[in-house]
């Protein structure tokens, strides 16, 4: 297997590691777009977000995150969730 990055980020004396657990907001911002959008996901997305959560796809998270717009994406995601301090 290739390697894995796990982000770390401290918020005061609380430090989170986000490990797969980000791909948990990953599948909650392709929603949150397509709910916005007034569509159903698509099959490539349906795709990629079985294997993400199934399987814990690295790749196909990379591909989902790279597709929402990254961190931009995620945050506005996220803030609409009422997530106002994540970054």
């Amino acid at each position: 297997h290739g390697q894995r990055e796990i982000q770390v980020f401290n918020h005061g004396a609380t430090t989170y590691i986000t490990a797969s657990i980000i791909k948990l907001a990953i599948m909650e911002t392709v929603m949150i777009q397509a709910v916005g959008e007034k569509r159903q996901l698509t099959e490539g997305e349906k795709n990629l977000l079985v294997p993400m959560i199934e399987n814990s796809s690295n790749d196909a998270a990379t591909a989902l995150w790279k597709k929402v717009g990254k961190a931009d994406g995620g945050r506005t995601a996220m803030r609409r969730m009422g997530a106002t301090h994540t970054t």
